[in-house]
């Protein structure tokens, strides 16, 4: 009976490894980047005020009935009826946070914040709803064609306090209100 050679241990095992370090290196921006690319979506859906979960950003709603004359949509809503005819729908960011929640007032209860558009869906402002009183409005209504890049952020302070509601502005233009103890005012940042 004839024996068979040995099988090349070695040598497949160093062919795999070179194997495996080829495919690192040829896709070493997906394999290396596609799990930061993961932990950078999970990041920004919660930098933005959503909640990560099965692939998506579920993002707030508003859970407070808005004033008589204004409605609240999430940029997601908003989008999927895009005409052709309202260029500021195709150019709404699906992480654009319309609202937030927060103790804005340092009751100990959430407060919410939202961008709300008039029923016309012709202009935007933004709303605060403390959870002891009635909604207020915080700033002018403005043309919907200023809405893109416009989302609101919550600031927290470094040492302790009440955060502050902060409107972002495509432009850098933020606006920043806070709590004075007895109505929102617009600070300097």
């Amino acid at each position: 009976m004839i024996e068979p050679p040995p099988i090349p241990v070695g040598r497949i095992l160093r062919g795999c490894l070179l194997s495996v370090v080829m495919v690192l290196l040829l896709m070493g921006s997906c394999t290396v980047g596609c799990l930061g690319r993961g932990a950078e979506y999970t990041q920004r859906c919660r930098d933005n005020g959503g909640v990560p979960g099965a692939m998506a950003c579920h993002m707030p709603r508003l859970t407070v009935a808005p004033p008589e004359g204004w409605v609240f949509r999430t940029a997601a809503e908003m989008r999927p009826g895009y005409d052709g005819e309202q260029a500021w729908r195709e150019a709404l960011d699906h992480y654009q946070r319309l609202a937030v929640a927060a103790d804005f007032d340092g009751d100990g209860r959430e407060d919410q914040a939202a961008i709300l558009l008039d029923e016309t869906f012709e202009t935007f402002a933004v709303f605060a709803f403390p959870a002891a009183g009635e909604a207020v409005r915080l700033t002018p209504a403005q043309p919907v064609a200023g809405l893109p890049g416009r989302a609101l952020a919550v600031r927290t302070p470094w040492l302790g306090g009440s955060p502050s509601l902060v409107v972002k502005a495509a432009d850098g233009e933020d606006e920043t209100y806070a709590w004075d103890g007895a109505a929102f005012v617009k600070t300097a940042g």
